[in-house]
C-alpha cells in the first residue's frame, strides 16, 4: 500500500483578543493512517519564529504587536511525508463583552407575561474611543410559531440590517414536489416563483385563488405545461405557500432592534398544540482596533411554553420513545427499576410545581425528581398509583434558582414494571 501522508489538524483555544495575546495551540489531534508512524511537528507563528520538534504539539506564544497571523502547523511523518493546516489569529482587538440581565425565567414564558431587562455592553478598545456606540448593538424579541424553523430563526437578529428569516410557507414548499417544476428566479417546467410573485403584485385576491389552484391543479395561464393537483395538501397549506411565493415581490420588512432597556410582553394564550417559542438575540459590533476589522459577540436564548413534551428529553435509560409509534406516539413508557430520563439546563427559578399527566398501567411506585445529576437532591416526588387512564399527578418542589439538569428516576415499588407495563406520560408542565 506504501506510506500514506499524515493528517495535520490545529486547534487554539482563542483566535482573536487584546495585546499581549497568549494562545495555546494543539496539534494532538494529527493524525497519520500507517500505524507506529511517529510524526514530527514544526508550528510557524507567522512572525519569523517557529518551534520545531516532535516534543511542541501543544505549544503556547504570545503575540505582543498588533495584526493578523497565518499560524501553520507542518507535521512530518518519519518517511518524510507532510501535511498542513493553518490557522488566522487576530491580535490587538478584543472581543466585546455582552450579558442580558434577565430576572425572569430564561427557559418558560407564559401568556401575556410581562418581561423587563437591561443589557450590559462593554468592550475593552470601545472605552478608549467614546465608549460603547448603541447603535452597534441589536436586541430582538421574536416569536416564532409552532413548526418553524428555529435554526434558521436564530440567525434573525440580522434582519436589523434586511435579512429574513424562513416563513412557514417557504418550509411547506421545500418539503412539497414543487422543485420539480419551479425554480426561485429561473424557469423550469413552469414559471419561476418570482415571476410569479410580479405578476400578481398588488392582486389582492390572489393568494385565495392560486392557493385554490395549487389544490386542483389545472393548465393555460403559464403555457401549455399543467401543473398537478396537490389533494394531500389542504387549503391553509397552500395558502401559506402562494403567500411566501407572492411575498418575494415585497421588500422584507426588518425587524426592529429594541431598546437596551425595556420589556417585552408575551402574546395571549393559546392552544399548547399551536403554541411557539420565542428567541430573544443580543449582539454587539465594536468599531475595530489597532487595524484590525470589527468584531461581533452574540448571545441568545429560548422561551418555549411550559408544557414539554417528555419525548425531548436530552437523556434517558431504560425507556421506550415512542416518537413514531401507533399505538402510544409522543409518548414516554418507564420499562425498569431505575429508568430515567432528564433535561439539561432547565431553568426552575419561579417554578412552584411540576404536574405530569400519567397512565400507571397497572404498577405503582414513585418518580423522584433530581437536581444536577441522576443521583443528585431531591426536589419533588410523584406518587404513582395503579391506574388505566390518565391521571394529573403534582408534586410541589424546593425553592430552586437558575439554570440546571433535571432528572426524573422511577422506583418501582413491587417489581412489576415491563416493556408494556410501565408508566406512560407524554407530557410534563412547569406551574409557577
Amino acid at each position: 500500500e506504501g506510506n500514506r501522508p499524515p493528517v495535520a489538524k490545529a486547534t487554539a483555544n482563542k483566535t482573536v483578543g487584546a495585546l499581549p495575546l497568549t494562545v495555546r495551540f494543539s496539534g494532538r489531534q494529527s493524525m497519520d493512517y500507517d500505524a507506529g508512524d511517529a510524526l514530527t511537528y514544526t508550528w510557524d507563528f507567522g512572525t519569523g519564529k517557529s518551534i520545531a520538534s516532535s516534543n511542541t504539539a501543544n505549544p503556547e506564544f504570545t503575540f505582543k504587536k498588533p495584526g493578523t497571523y497565518p499560524v501553520v502547523l507542518t507535521v512530518t511523518d518519519k518517511a518524510g511525508k507532510q501535511s498542513s493546516k493553518t490557522l488566522e489569529i487576530k491580535a490587538g482587538n478584543e472581543p466585546p463583552k455582552i450579558s442580558l440581565e434577565w430576572p425572569s425565567n430564561k427557559s418558560f414564558y407564559w401568556p401575556n407575561q410581562s418581561l423587563p431587562y437591561r443589557t450590559v455592553i462593554t468592550d475593552q478598545e470601545d472605552k478608549l474611543k467614546g465608549g460603547v456606540d448603541p447603535k452597534k448593538a441589536v436586541l430582538t424579541f421574536e416569536y416564532i410559531p409552532y413548526g418553524e424553523d428555529i435554526t434558521l430563526a436564530a440567525q434573525n437578529y440580522e434582519s436589523a440590517v434586511g435579512s429574513t428569516r424562513i416563513s412557514s410557507g417557504e418550509k411547506l414548499i421545500n418539503q412539497s414536489d414543487c422543485k420539480a417544476c419551479h425554480g426561485l428566479n429561473q424557469k423550469s417546467i413552469g414559471p419561476s416563483y418570482m415571476d410569479v410573485a410580479k405578476r400578481y403584485k398588488g392582486d389582492a385576491t390572489a393568494v385565495d385563488r392560486l392557493a385554490a389552484k395549487v389544490l386542483s391543479g389545472g393548465a393555460g395561464n403559464w403555457g401549455e405545461n399543467a401543473m398537478s393537483a396537490h389533494p394531500q395538501l389542504t387549503k391553509a397549506q397552500t395558502t401559506e405557500m402562494v403567500g411566501y411565493i407572492l411575498s418575494l415581490a415585497e421588500a422584507p420588512a426588518p425587524v426592529k432592534s429594541l431598546p437596551l432597556v425595556g420589556t417585552v410582553v408575551t402574546k395571549a394564550a393559546m392552544p399548547q398544540e399551536a403554541a411557539g417559542k420565542y428567541l430573544l438575540t443580543l449582539s454587539y459590533t465594536d468599531r475595530g482596533a489597532n487595524g484590525l476589522p470589527p468584531l461581533t459577540t452574540r448571545k441568545e436564548f429560548l422561551l418555549r411554553p411550559p408544557v414539554v413534551e417528555a419525548i425531548t428529553c436530552d437523556t434517558s435509560s431504560k425507556v421506550a420513545l415512542n416518537g413514531s409509534s401507533q399505538n402510544e406516539p409522543g409518548r414516554v413508557r418507564f420499562t425498569e427499576n431505575g429508568a430515567l430520563i432528564g433535561f439539561e439546563q432547565i431553568d426552575l427559578t419561579g417554578i412552584l410545581q411540576i404536574t405530569m399527566d400519567l397512565v400507571s398501567s397497572g404498577v405503582e411506585g414513585s418518580i423522584t425528581l433530581h437536581s444536577g445529576s441522576p443521583s443528585g437532591p431531591v426536589i419533588g416526588t410523584i406518587a404513582v398509583r395503579r391506574s388505566d387512564k390518565p391521571v394529573e399527578l403534582t408534586t410541589d418542589l424546593t425553592k430552586q434558582a437558575g439554570p440546571q439538569n433535571l432528572y426524573f428516576v422511577y422506583h418501582d415499588a413491587k417489581g412489576q414494571t415491563g416493556m408494556f407495563n410501565g408508566p406512560l406520560f407524554t407530557d410534563i408542565e412547569f406551574v409557577k
